[in-house]
């Protein structure tokens, strides 16, 4: 079942949120999702400096995952880990939690709300300190040449 796509009424305000515009991603969701959006951050944040620093995450994430034409439903914990680990090349392993966090809640929220059925970044694992995929392959390939260099050693024996 496809929800309805949300539309402000003629001659409206567009909607912001702490200065950037209401995600289109969320709206094409339909109007239960854009009043559950609203409703998250009119209640989970303690201040609004927390307030702005999530919803500046919820709407670069939403806005990553529209360019690349996704809808809500479609989100797994795969996209979600590709959008996490694409924003640590550029930004600093704090803002890249900070994202992470600020989306897990989003999506409770909307799991709790009905908007979707899972949460897609339940099981995105925590950013590590700075390990990126280059890292990952380096190390790796450092333990596949000590194994190899192991086998090599045994076979010699073996001889």
């Amino acid at each position: 079942m496809k929800a309805s796509a949300f539309r402000l009424p003629s001659g409206a305000v567009p909607l912001t949120l702490a200065g950037d515009p209401f995600p289109d991603f969320i709206l094409r969701h339909g109007a239960n999702a854009a009043c559950r959006f609203v409703e998250f951050f009119m209640g989970k944040a303690d201040t609004s400096e927390t307030r702005d620093a999530y919803a500046t995450a919820v709407v670069r994430f939403c806005s990553w995952a529209d360019r690349r034409g996704h809808t809500l439903d479609e989100l797994t914990p795969i996209l979600v880990s590709v959008y996490v680990e694409q924003l640590g090349f550029r930004s600093p392993l704090s803002t890249v939690k900070q994202h992470l966090a600020a989306i897990r809640l989003l999506f409770d929220w909307f799991v709790v709300a009905g908007v979707v059925t899972s949460n897609p970044a339940l099981r995105v694992p925590d950013p590590e300190l700075g390990l990126h995929c280059e890292d990952l392959l380096a190390e790796l390939q450092s333990d596949l040449d000590l194994e190899l260099g192991a086998l090599k050693s045994q076979a010699v024996v073996w001889h």
